[in-house]
């Protein structure tokens, strides 16, 4: 589960050329773009992940908010994310450790909660969804790979003998079709919704999300998964169209990519070789394959990073690589600079 708030020790401190007032900060894999003289090297500071959201009542957060506020979830903040400064990339906020008395240094703990810290969403528009049946189900956890820069050195520990295929990071919502044997239950879900599905309607007339999973099959599909493999199973995928993100991907029709099979009898994720199986065998469209088996984690973070850049499947660049373990469930993901670049 990805951490928003966290304990960091800072590793290195390097000049910007060209800058005065501005320093470049080096926590674990990532770079801050901070204000000189403020940190010095082995200090303890509070990491803020990209997608926090910074709110604006509270005074320790009040210098952010001249870099643009947002209103989320009712209220008014910041949201971190990506920048690009005197050629640096700065993914994150840090903030001394000691201006938060009411926590207590654990490097393994996310304070999200304690400092008042929520991850800002895109909002979902209901044009799209279509009606909400009510929250994510429960049986079903959703994916949310950690970056590379969070987890690199702990991968390295554990898996570099490991085989890794790497496959494309497509830019658009996140959409789960399942199916229940326990409740017989044919679902579909958005990124934090269940939506309502009736299969006596027309499913291109149900909201964006049930058109894709309908034109993809995917209703059809998970039940061949039960028929086949018994059980029960959840297909998680990217949909893609107009609209969708900005149309970043390009597509002129409503469909869904798989990226993931969940087993809900067994309450996690298939490993990539199962998931090849499962897919190949009920013909299921997934997201491609950029980089075939490989130990990936020999090599340095720096060339992970950069092999994350490339071209989509449709437009000129792609958001990233996810790296799924080949015989087992581990993923990580990789975003590209190119990417990042656009971001708004």
């Amino acid at each position: 589960m990805r951490k928003l708030v966290t304990c960091r020790k800072i590793t290195a401190i390097h000049p910007i050329e060209k800058a005065d007032k501005i320093e470049e900060v080096c926590i674990d894999g990532w770079s801050v773009v901070a204000q000189k003289g403020i940190h010095k090297e082995g200090d303890i500071v509070l990491f803020f992940e990209i997608d926090s959201f910074l709110p604006e009542n509270d005074h320790r957060f009040e210098s952010f908010m001249q870099f643009g506020v947002k209103q989320f979830n009712g209220e008014r903040g910041h949201r971190v994310k990506t920048k690009k400064l005197r050629g640096v990339y700065s993914q994150g906020v840090i903030i001394p450790v000691s201006e938060f008395p009411e926590i207590e240094v654990d490097f393994d703990k996310d304070f999200a909660e304690e400092v008042g810290i929520v991850k800002w969403e895109k909002a979902e528009v209901a044009g799209y969804t279509g009606d909400t049946k009510g929250t994510f189900p429960g049986f079903i956890v959703k994916s949310d790979q950690d970056r590379i820069q969070n987890v690199y050195k702990k991968l390295v520990r554990d898996y570099s003998d490991e085989s890794f295929v790497g496959t494309l990071k497509m830019d658009g919502s996140s959409v789960t079709v399942f199916y229940d044997e326990t409740g017989d239950e044919l679902g579909i879900c958005s990124r934090n919704q269940q939506l309502e599905l009736d299969m006596e309607q027309p499913l291109d007339q149900q909201g964006k999300f049930i058109e894709g999973a309908a034109r993809s099959e995917l209703f059809d599909k998970v039940l061949r998964l039960h028929d086949m493999y018994g059980g029960s199973w959840a297909i998680q995928g990217e949909l893609v169209g107009p609209g969708i993100q900005g149309g970043f991907e390009k597509f002129d029709q409503y469909q869904v990519f798989a990226y993931n099979i969940f087993d809900i009898d067994n309450h996690c994720f298939v490993s990539y070789a199962k998931f090849s199986e499962m897919t190949e065998s009920t013909q299921i469209q997934c997201v491609p394959v950029v980089y075939e088996d490989c130990e990936i984690l020999k090599e340095e973070m720096a060339k992970i990073i950069k092999m994350a850049d490339g071209k989509g499947l449709q437009c000129g660049y792609r958001e990233g690589i996810v790296w799924k373990q080949v015989y087992g469930n581990k993923q990580f993901k990789a975003i590209s600079n190119k990417y990042l670049d656009k971001e708004e």
